[in-house]
């Protein structure tokens, strides 16, 4: 059986089980998915300073898996600790923004963002992937990962908002950037541009 860990960097139990059962619906048949939250850290990521606590509570998450799991996705939109990790684990390390912003560049020439909140911190992540000559906008909306927990349905509407205006910008696919609003783009993507 393949153990895949699905990590996140932050304290918040309630988007560790969105990204576990997003992962889940993703996963082949007989792949256990072994979600994870780590004992420290902010409970939402939402500064440089937060970030770099969430890593180093991430890497003591993970070096309690290491050995034990196939696979480790890191749960958390700003691929928190993505070199370290990968040269930390035995097996390989897959960042979700890094993952989602290669795949839309798989559909489309140019690829949108769409984040809960400020922006500049994906500028930058898109920029040290590589990425930023084919990101063709970044949009943030006014709604925190909590309202996405305890909000979805007035999320969702504003998200598909930001989506039609990444689409009218240029954007050939939209990448949702945040662990909050894992499994939200199956249940969108009919409704979107």
């Amino acid at each position: 059986m393949t153990r895949i860990l699905v990590a996140n960097a932050n304290t918040t139990e309630a988007i560790t089980q969105l990204c576990a059962t997003a992962a889940r619906a993703a996963a082949a048949p007989g792949t256990e998915i072994v979600p994870a939250t780590p004992r420290f850290g902010p409970a939402v990521i939402s500064s440089r300073a937060e970030n770099v606590i969430a890593g180093h509570a991430l890497l003591e998450l993970l070096a309690e898996h290491a050995g034990q799991v196939q696979a480790v996705v890191l749960a958390v939109s700003h691929d928190t600790a993505l070199e370290a990790a990968r040269q930390l684990m035995p097996c390989p390390v897959v960042g979700i923004t890094e993952a989602a912003c290669l795949t839309a560049c798989m559909v489309g020439a140019r690829f949108g963002l769409l984040t809960l909140g400020g922006v500049e911190t994906y500028r930058e992540l898109i920029g040290r992937h590589g990425l930023s000559a084919r990101l063709s906008g970044l949009e943030g909306i006014d709604a925190t990962p909590q309202d996405a927990v305890a909000d979805p349905a007035r999320v969702e509407a504003m998200v598909l908002e930001g989506i039609a205006r990444l689409a009218q910008g240029g954007a050939d696919a939209v990448v949702l950037g945040g662990a909050a609003l894992a499994g939200m783009a199956a249940r969108l993507g009919p409704r979107a541009p």
